[in-house]
């Protein structure tokens, strides 16, 4: 017995029952993904991208990131404040030289961007003096020594109280690890290079006295002896052109000694790109050089301020997971000689207030002279007058 051929009908009902349920499933699936992508994007909506304050940026490339990314405001005490903090830190027998002042300001508070604004700074020490607030010992102007004026206390009843004594001493302020964390990459990452343009750009822009711009042959000549003494590696180019790396004895560089030589260490140091720090060297910098009160409370802070610089753009982890691993800067950061070796720049700057004393003594010894001469040059008038009375 043969079984009838199937009808036109019968044959098509079957087959529309998966292409139904292959769409439904298509659907399901689209809308799966949809509220995956939503969810996503709800994530990246509440964690806002933003420029740190320490990024070293041009005013065009400031203008193109902000229109991305927004400008990250970092709270700061006021300029008044600050120059009263600085004259305390740099407080020598002669009080605290304008130069230091300024060095401290840079090196504590960079995004005041002091370099290129020095007008706050003669503001703040015009205002300080007019109030009373500091002292002008040495100079005129915004150049010189000053003090902080100490305030008489005239309420001995307070001192009394443990509490009023507690509250009379400013706490100092705290610094955050968000802040020192990119001078620590710059400090740490190894090996450190850079290329003869960048090394120009930055001798140029903090060592003027070398004038590099009007004689580049002094800077090529300065890094092809340090090539042949061991001091730089060079890695691409010949002659002075091209990359340039530090030698290292240890830990230290064995690059220095001369101006020259010196401009040439910190130039390599700041514009070596990219910046990576490992976290385990992190920890240890963090240890040494911001201890606070409890070890282990710091390294949970330096575990959060990583946490947050990524989450915010800042960094990002290339190699690890969580608390390990390395970071490295997403944004450029090139600080100054005085950020990168501040005892370096505080010696320099005693020299310099020495040399200012000792020109202002000579030119008070070469201004005495004329008034005595004036005397002696009357006197011989008067006697020829009594001469012709008489």
């Amino acid at each position: 017995n043969e079984t009838p051929p199937a009808t036109s009908s019968e044959t098509e009902q079957p087959k529309g029952e998966p292409e139904n349920e292959e769409k439904e499933e298509n659907k399901s699936s689209e809308e799966t993904k949809k509220d995956e992508k939503d969810q996503s994007k709800e994530k990246e909506k509440k964690v806002k991208k933003t420029i740190p304050s320490w990024a070293t940026l041009s005013a065009s490339q400031l203008a193109r990131a902000q229109k991305q990314t927004p400008m990250a405001s970092s709270p700061r005490p006021k300029m008044d404040a600050i120059l009263t903090e600085a004259i305390k830190a740099c407080f020598q027998k002669s009080g605290a030289s304008v130069v230091a002042i300024r060095k401290y300001i840079i090196h504590k508070y960079p995004s005041l961007e002091l370099e290129r604004r020095g007008y706050l700074l003669k503001q703040a020490l015009k205002r300080e003096l007019n109030r009373g607030v500091i002292k002008q010992v040495k100079g005129k102007g915004a150049s010189g020594s000053f003090i902080v004026v100490q305030k008489s206390r005239k309420t001995p009843q307070k001192s009394r109280n443990r509490k009023n004594r507690n509250s009379a001493v400013d706490p100092e302020p705290q610094v955050k690890l968000e802040d020192i964390l990119p001078l620590a990459f710059t400090r740490l990452c190894e090996p450190k290079e850079a290329s003869y343009s960048l090394i120009r750009k930055y001798v140029s822009q903090y060592y003027p006295k070398l004038r590099v711009d009007i004689r580049p042959q002094l800077l090529k000549n300065a890094l092809q002896r340090a090539v042949e003494r061991g001091q730089l590696e060079q890695i691409t180019g010949k002659g002075a052109s091209g990359t340039f790396q530090l030698k290292k004895s240890g830990e230290k560089p064995l690059l220095g000694g001369s101006l020259m030589e010196y401009a040439i260490l910190s130039a390599i140091a700041a514009m070596n790109e990219p910046k990576t720090c490992s976290t385990t060297a992190l920890k240890k910098y963090v240890l040494e050089n911001h201890p606070g009160t409890n070890s282990n409370y710091q390294m949970h802070l330096l575990k959060k301020t990583l946490q947050k610089c990524e989450k915010n753009g800042w960094m990002e982890q290339i190699s690890g997971k969580g608390f390990s691993g390395t970071f490295q800067l997403c944004f450029p950061y090139y600080p100054s000689p005085g950020v990168l070796f501040p005892k370096k720049e505080l010696d320099d700057s005693r020299d310099e207030d020495e040399e200012e004393d000792d020109s202002s003594e000579e030119d008070s010894d070469n201004e005495e002279p004329p008034p005595k001469r004036r005397l002696q040059k009357k006197t011989p008038a008067k006697a020829s007058v009594k001469a012709a009375s008489v």
